[in-house]
């Protein structure tokens, strides 16, 4: 299970049970560090296979990383939360070696929808900005 609260930090329920199935994150090494209170962290680190040419982080990658914590962020209350919209601008590149960390923080909550930005940095620097929104669906029993 890709979950890391080594550091005392806590994850939701909500997000626990959403981590349990999910199979994409294990292989990318994502971890979920916390998660709860319409925030979340998680982080990667860059291996050589994630890379495209000059050692440089595939795009793509920052852009799962950044929306895994994003839909950590906007689960609640029992409901988890799926992608509507998103969008990434990428301020820095990010090399083999780097480790990513993606801080997500809901701004504005409407009934089931929720709006999020996601800064993800390497070291202090910021690497890229996501910006989503999403809607609550029912738990799948």
């Amino acid at each position: 299970m890709p979950v890391d609260a080594s550091a005392g930090a806590t994850i939701s329920a909500t997000v626990q049970a959403l981590l349990t199935t999910d199979r994409s994150l294990a292989p990318l090494g994502i971890q979920v560090l916390s998660a709860g209170e319409d925030q979340a962290v998680a982080r990667m680190e860059i291996q050589t296979d994630m890379a495209k040419g000059q050692l440089i982080a595939h795009g793509g990658l920052i852009f799962t990383l950044a929306d895994t914590a994003f839909i950590c962020a906007c689960a609640k209350d029992g409901q988890p939360a799926v992608t509507t919209s998103a969008s990434i601008v990428h301020l820095a590149p990010a090399h083999v070696g780097d480790v990513l960390t993606a801080r997500a923080e809901v701004r504005h909550r409407i009934g089931r929808l929720a709006h999020c930005d996601v800064t993800v940095f390497s070291h202090r620097e910021v690497v890229a900005e996501f910006r989503g929104s999403a809607i609550q669906v029912a738990a799948k029993q």
